[in-house]
């Protein structure tokens, strides 16, 4: 048998959520920046000063960078699209051991630039580096826009 059995399993995640509503929206943007009373399960106070927020820093900021985004649309969207997607990335613990936050960072900025290739970084609102739960990880809150043409069968 090989020790590898034994050795801890290394990967990289990154996972995609979609939200319609208001309420899952502000729940999204309170667990994001930490709003006061509203922690999650899991996150040491203690230890939220070691995140990093880069984009909208207050849920106003972020509600005002949407409806940015929104008017430069030419195009109104659906009623029934969603309103916000979130990217989170990370990785198995395995992956951060021994690394400092600022290794973390980097290793996590890898896969935040490559959902902005993905869905464009002229959508992408917020960033948030969390360093306070058991694993690091990031979030990326962007808005859902398509810029592509529309391909009909006529």
């Amino acid at each position: 048998m090989s020790n590898n059995a034994t050795a801890p399993s290394r990967y990289a995640i990154i996972r995609f959520h979609k939200y319609k509503t208001g309420s899952a929206i502000k729940k999204v943007k309170d667990h994001n920046i930490r709003a006061e009373g509203k922690q999650p399960d899991g996150v040491d106070p203690a230890r939220s000063h070691l995140n990093l927020i880069e984009g909208a820093q207050t849920n106003e900021e972020f509600d005002d960078a949407v409806k940015a985004r929104m008017a430069t649309l030419t195009r109104k969207p659906r009623p029934d699209a969603n309103r916000l997607c979130q990217a989170v990335v990370t990785g198995s613990p395995a992956v951060f051991d021994g690394l400092t936050r600022e290794q973390s960072i980097e290793l996590l900025r890898h896969g935040v630039d490559m959902v902005k290739d993905r869905v464009g970084s002229e959508n992408v609102l917020r960033v948030s580096f969390h360093f306070d739960e058991e694993t690091p990880h990031a979030h990326i809150d962007f808005v859902p826009v398509v810029t592509r043409e529309r391909v009909t069968k006529h």
